[in-house]
């Protein structure tokens, strides 16, 4: 089993989407060169740096070491699932971080499993005993 959200996202990470199914809402990046460090490289942030609270106290090492996690340069993806993400989907963006060297980011309106999806299917509303456990793991 290959979850959609697998094969959309690699389509993605190698520039294969449908410019139909998937416009941009600006203007679309530049074509990234042959490899994909440079693709990275061609990723840019919106987001500034900020210096925490406590940076004066850190010695140069530890400031080094921050300042290799906040500039990594990868590219990121945030993915949004309307209707709840399964966790093989959560898996699938998993091994996708770390076979692309990409960062994927997910979110959702909540985690879809069996018992849920079954009291989905019968439009039933969720018995108030199992409503904390209806998120949870089977």
């Amino acid at each position: 089993y290959v979850p959609y959200l697998e094969l959309v996202l690699k389509q993605h990470i190698h520039n294969e989407l449908d410019m139909e199914q998937y416009p941009y809402i600006g203007s679309p990046p530049p074509p990234p060169a042959s490899s994909s460090s440079a693709a990275a490289a061609t990723g840019r942030s919106v987001r500034s740096v900020r210096r925490g609270r406590f940076d004066s106290r850190l010695n140069e090492e530890e400031k080094n070491d921050k300042a290799k996690v906040i500039g990594a340069g990868k590219p990121r993806l945030i993915v949004f699932v309307l209707g709840g993400v399964a966790l093989s989907e959560v898996r699938t963006v998993y091994e996708l971080c770390q076979s692309e060297d990409v960062d994927i980011l997910v979110g959702s309106t909540g985690v879809v499993t069996a018992k849920r999806f079954i009291q989905d299917l019968s439009g039933e509303p969720i018995p108030e005993e199992l409503a904390d456990d209806a998120d949870g793991a089977d």
